[in-house]
């Protein structure tokens, strides 16, 4: 993978807390993954294409590689390592066909059913930010 901003392409911050076991904090308002809650005080949003998250109580706030420092303990320089590493193992994202896009084509659900791909599952995934244990049962 040649730059952080591909990474982040591949694998953003939603996806990355998935992996990490962390999908019920991939929102808006959420409890904080970094410290006992009684109240939402953690966020994520998108933002001109980049995902950042923040604890509003204090704990931080960053990136995909942030979320990897706070989360692991690490430093920057083995976080950046690491979550290059994760990304280079996700799966590529996969453009849409555009014969599924135009709409004068009448929807055939047998025929999508036939053509479904292990490929088309690994896009599910990553689009629904599944598993890929849950994606491949």
């Amino acid at each position: 993978m040649s730059s952080i901003a591909e990474a982040k392409q591949k694998l953003p911050l939603p996806s990355l807390m998935h992996q990490l076991g962390l999908g019920e904090h991939a929102k808006q308002s959420a409890r904080c993954p970094f410290h006992e809650d009684e109240r939402n005080s953690f966020s994520i949003w998108q933002k001109d294409g980049v995902w950042f998250w923040k604890c509003h109580t204090g704990c931080g706030k960053g990136d995909e590689i942030t979320f990897l420092e706070k989360h692991k303990g690490i430093s920057n320089k083995e976080a950046t390592k690491l979550f290059l590493e994760m990304a280079n193992g996700a799966p590529a994202p996969v453009q849409r066909s555009p014969e599924l896009k135009s709409e004068s084509q009448s929807f055939n659900w047998q025929r999508c059913v036939a053509a479904l791909k292990p490929k088309d599952l690994v896009r599910l995934g990553n689009e629904r930010w599944y598993s890929r244990a849950f994606c491949s049962s």
